[in-house]
């Protein structure tokens, strides 16, 4: 069928603008009609063009990040307790967001929601975009009738977990810019200065030491081979994200993941924040804790927490409380089952969840920051070592020339 481009009016006077698959003209009329729009213009366009802007704008979309999330929700929790409908609430925060990927995606789910079905029905619609998370709590919303209120959490939540995201990534900023000058630096020694240095050295009759003929080399086979060099590169680009989507390539990383000296440990604080801080606010939303736990597995991102989020829910079941399921796994800290064992003790568990979550917040934000301060002495003593080679191989020659005189 073909596609057709149409710009309309709404009552408020707000323009529209959109595609429509459709078998003719009229057919894009009658929808429009239905969502009691104006038609001002409407445009055949080929498919398969389409089709190809629809995947360039995709692929050329940034990632959707927690802040994106967090405007999302923050806006559309203004919106729906101001007293506009979820339609039109929706309508509106699509023209708003930043990312492309989500504008699109909330025009889709406008939609479906014009359509009679539910908000969260239309968003399970979209599971790429619209995490477990998201769906599970609006659908708790609007089966209570506190749909604004949960928005306004998952907002609250969406900040928090970007605001670390943030930490993190300011942390690993400044060893990342300082490796990146190094390799800059190297680059341009090998490949512009020492050729030149040594073509000059050449001239003179001197003999080139051995550091500064390897260096050259190093930097002749580069420029020789530099096609080979490519296509490896490219090769590896390609292997990739296959390798890693497939089952051997999760297995591994997964493992790597727990079992790295450096590493392990932060992993774990991060999967304990987002363990505690997802729950607390999915029981707080009036969720089952059986079905906060289902959510959950879909969102920890590794299997070995996934099946003991599983095992718990099957315990769970059974009657055994969660922290003793938990503590059984061996993959959470004592400190967080034991706060949930007081949490299920006192009836308040969705409060010490965030207390929990507050804390490996904390935690993981001051190791990040510890590491960054490893990291760095162990560029710069890297970047001296390069450098310090580096100048080796130019005044090693000159002492040679002085000598010579």
């Amino acid at each position: 069928m073909p596609f057709y481009n149409y710009r309309a009016k709404d009552p408020q006077g707000y323009i529209h603008k959109g595609s429509f698959e459709a078998e003719n003209v009229q057919e894009v009329l009658k929808s429009l009609g239905k969502r009691n729009l104006t038609t001002i213009d409407i445009k055949e366009k080929a498919a398969w063009i389409f089709k190809l802007k629809s995947i360039s704008k995709f692929n050329l979309s940034r990632k959707i990040k927690s802040r994106d999330y967090m405007i999302f929700c923050r806006q559309f929790a203004t919106m729906y307790l101001a007293g506009f409908t979820i339609l039109k609430s929706l309508q509106v925060v699509s023209k708003q967001v930043e990312n492309n990927v989500m504008a699109e995606k909330l025009r889709e789910v406008s939609l479906e929601v014009e359509k009679g079905n539910s908000l969260a029905a239309s968003l399970e619609k979209y599971p790429a975009v619209f995490p477990p998370m998201m769906n599970g709590m609006v659908a708790a919303g609007e089966l209570g009738g506190i749909l604004g209120e949960v928005l306004k959490r998952l907002a609250e939540h969406y900040e928090r977990q970007s605001d670390l995201e943030e930490k993190i990534r300011g942390a690993m900023t400044y060893p990342l810019i300082i490796s990146a000058v190094a390799l800059l630096v190297l680059g341009v020694m090998i490949f512009f200065v020492l050729p030149t240095f040594g073509e000059a050295i050449l001239a003179m009759g001197v003999e080139i030491p051995g550091i500064t003929l390897a260096i050259m080399d190093l930097g002749v086979v580069i420029a020789n081979y530099w096609i080979l060099f490519l296509l490896v590169g490219m090769g590896i680009v390609v292997v990739w994200k296959p390798f890693f989507d497939a089952n051997c390539g999760k297995v591994l990383v997964e493992w790597l993941k727990l079992k790295m000296p450096v590493l392990a440990p932060i992993y774990r604080k991060v999967i304990a924040f987002r363990f505690s801080r997802n729950l607390g606010s999915l029981i707080s939303s009036g969720i089952d804790l059986l079905a906060a736990l289902e959510l959950l597995e879909n969102i920890l991102g590794h299997r070995d927490y996934t099946a003991a989020l599983n095992a718990s829910r099957e315990d769970l079941s059974r009657g055994w409380p969660m922290s003793v399921s938990l503590k059984k796994s061996g993959l959470f800290p004592l400190l967080l089952t034991e706060m949930i064992r007081v949490g299920e003790e006192t009836g308040q568990l969705d409060e010490m969840l965030d207390r929990a979550a507050d804390y490996y917040e904390r935690e993981v934000t001051y190791a990040v920051n510890r590491l960054g301060i490893i990291i760095e002495p162990v560029i710069l003593i890297l970047v001296g070592i390069l450098v310090g080679l580096l100048v080796a191989s130019l005044i090693i020659p000159m002492f040679q020339i002085y000598e010579g005189i």
